[in-house]
């Protein structure tokens, strides 16, 4: 898959990168608001993972600006705050394929892909369970 990774940590993006790298995956990074403004629309990303606190563009503008960025990639939401789930809860069960909260297990990782995959294998009519 081809997975675009949104984070202002370095060593988020840095460490994400790697391990799905090692996976077989095709990784791009996104560490500011003025280099995902700079990226161009993307229709080939399988799957964006997106810290929902972006310095600058957080919360729905910037599970918005995703969507235009990378039209119809499911969106796995990440947050080291616990109120950015809570206060967010409608867009992230209408917008987001799933919420990840900081710091997860790559194990938790690994069963969301493994799940992706299987649905992207049953076509377009195959399950969406979250």
């Amino acid at each position: 898959m081809k997975i675009c990774i949104i984070d202002d940590e370095p060593i988020v993006v840095q460490t994400l990168s790697a391990y799905l790298g090692d996976l077989g995956h095709s990784v791009i990074g996104y560490g500011s608001r003025n280099e995902l403004d700079a990226a161009l629309v993307d229709p080939a990303v399988d799957l964006v993972i997106a810290d929902l606190r972006l310095p600058g563009l957080n919360g729905i503008k910037l599970i918005r600006r995703v969507n235009q960025l990378f039209p119809g990639a499911p969106i796995v939401a990440v947050s080291g705050h616990r109120a950015d789930a809570t206060s967010m809860r409608d867009v992230i069960e209408n917008e987001a394929y799933a919420f990840l909260h900081k710091p997860f297990g790559l194990g938790e990782l690994d069963s969301l892909l493994a799940r992706l995959e299987k649905e992207r294998a049953a076509g377009p009519g195959g399950s969406h369970e979250r």
